[in-house]
């Protein structure tokens, strides 16, 4: 009796890690920082954003969602068009990599630019 205890329990670890290695979530995106803010440039809705970055959003408040990438976080709010389409708005990225980070810095004046000529 003790031995089949046993021996269901381990069952019952071993398909409790297998499903766990089964079932994706992507709490970390699957693309990096620098390709996340290319993707902006191209004013995505929330649904191509989420989808392109493979990332599980975190609501912050007021409008704030952050994911994270592999090498770094994106905060950025949501506007709502007149027919109801969510789109990425505001986008800020950071890392810790100096060379991650000093793109984004690169890439933030590349996006004032455009935003400019926009307008």
């Amino acid at each position: 009796m003790r031995l089949s205890v046993a021996g269901v329990f381990l069952l019952l670890v071993v398909l409790t890690c297998s499903a766990c290695r089964t079932i994706r979530t992507y709490d970390v995106g699957k693309i990096g920082v620098e390709d996340a803010m290319r993707l902006y440039i191209t004013n995505p809705t929330v649904a191509e954003w989420l989808s392109k970055t493979r990332a599980t959003p975190v609501f912050l408040g007021q409008d704030t969602w952050k994911i994270i990438l592999p090498d770094g976080e994106v905060f950025y709010t949501e506007y709502r068009t007149d027919k109801g389409i969510l789109y990425v708005n505001q986008l800020q990225a950071f890392s810790d990599d100096p060379q991650t980070a000093e793109r984004i810095k690169q890439l933030n004046q590349e996006i004032e630019a455009l935003f400019r000529r926009k307008h």
